[in-house]
């Protein structure tokens, strides 16, 4: 006679099946969530990245310079991109066609669109040399995509180059010569969620209000990461005082006045120091990623503890098991590794070849395996990104 004490019930049979369908429902919800998350963000960095495009072929064609208002600027800025519609403030939700309260983050705080009214709403920084007074304006892309945005009307004209992209991966987003454009993008309207980094991205900006802020993790309120325009060495000289900078670049013998330095062996930097255009941009040396905040971020995009890193002299850690927080830089409006920020601190003039190719600032790396705090010069076209604290 065949014995069935061991086999399983009808019974048991179903609930196991139910355990493990209510399970297999809960991974396919999450997996869902994590790909909307994913499209909506590529789908918002897409709507970023023309907007840059836009203003990089305005700026070859001398058009990105100084408007007397935001609005000015838009009628010239709608030759370059398909546009549907303009929205002045009074009634910008016409511009804005998802949830009039944007989500910042994932930490619960919340910002009525309705209340922008200029561009240091972005939380942008009163200073010479900027203006971000002029009412903010909304308009609505062929695309669908929606965009509030402020013009800094003191924009310095921007002479033709080869302007340096912010990377997203392999996929340039944000274009240099974007820097005195300000604002928020959303990807997904009326379909939502609203949320900063997952259908809704900060453009230039380092927050919305006075209360939130791009980034706000381990006791940090900084903004997005951007390529600040270089700053000449005679502009750094008018405003280092104000500024909190110590030396400015080198000039040619020629040029120099007395109690200038001359570049070393002929050489010319007077015209690209991009770590004093950061500290411009920001307001000032105290606005600026100190080592210690530095630091701060790496913990946090790293998932950082003593068994996976190695600590080396002068805040350098290195790992051999890439203890890496994947897709963490990405989902705060950071680029992906590798990239380079830079810090307040200046370098002495006689470390490495600052004493003859102008100055020298500290830059910290972030790489998959590693993280260095070095030296770098001032005058590297797009070494480093810019990030300000509020």
């Amino acid at each position: 006679m065949i014995n069935f004490k061991n086999a399983f019930s009808l019974a048991e049979i179903l609930t196991t099946l139910g355990i493990v369908g209510v399970a297999a429902v809960l991974a396919i919800s999450s997996v869902n969530v994590n790909v909307n998350k994913k499209l909506s963000l590529t789908q918002a960095n897409t709507a970023k990245h023309k907007v840059s495009q836009a203003c990089e072929v305005m700026a070859l064609q001398g058009k990105m310079k100084p408007y007397a208002s935001t609005e000015a600027f838009i009628n010239e800025f709608k030759k370059y991109i398909a546009i549907n519609k303009v929205c002045t403030r009074s009634n910008i939700t016409d511009c804005w066609t998802g949830k009039p309260v944007i989500q910042v983050d994932d930490s619960g705080n919340t910002y009525d669109i309705r209340n922008l009214r200029d561009g240091y709403d972005f939380r942008k920084f009163h200073m010479s040399g900027s203006d971000y007074s002029s009412s903010v304006m909304g308009v609505s892309f062929l695309d669908g995509t929606n965009m509030i945005l402020n013009f800094n009307t003191q924009c310095k004209k921007l002479r033709p180059q080869i302007f340096s992209w912010i990377m997203n991966g392999e996929e340039p987003v944000l274009n240099e010569a974007a820097t005195c454009l300000t604002g928020i993008i959303d990807a997904n309207g009326s379909r939502g969620p609203g949320r900063v980094n997952h259908d809704v991205v900060y453009f230039n900006a380092n927050g919305l209000g006075t209360t939130t802020c791009a980034f706000s993790e381990m006791g940090l309120c900084i903004g997005a990461p951007f390529y600040a325009s270089p700053v000449t060495t005679q502009e750094c000289i008018d405003r280092k005082g104000e500024l909190g900078i110590s030396d400015c670049m080198c000039k040619k013998a020629d040029e120099v006045a007395e109690g200038e330095d001359a570049c070393a062996w002929g050489y010319d930097y007077n015209t690209n120091d991009y770590w004093a255009g950061c500290v411009k941009e920001c307001g000032g040396t105290s606005h600026v990623l100190t080592k210690s905040d530095t630091l701060k971020i790496f913990r946090y995009f790293y998932g950082y503890d003593d068994s996976s890193w190695d600590r080396l002299a002068d805040g350098n850690y290195s790992t051999t098991n890439g203890h890496y927080t994947s897709g963490r830089p990405e989902s705060h409006g950071f680029p992906s590794l590798p990239f380079v920020l830079w810090t307040n601190e200046e370098a002495p003039a006689i470390q490495y070849t600052c004493n003859y190719t102008g100055r020298c600032s500290y830059a910290r790396t972030f790489e998959s395996t590693k993280s260095v705090y070095y030296v770098t010069n001032r005058n590297a076209k797009s070494a480093a990104y810019c990030v300000c604290k509020i």
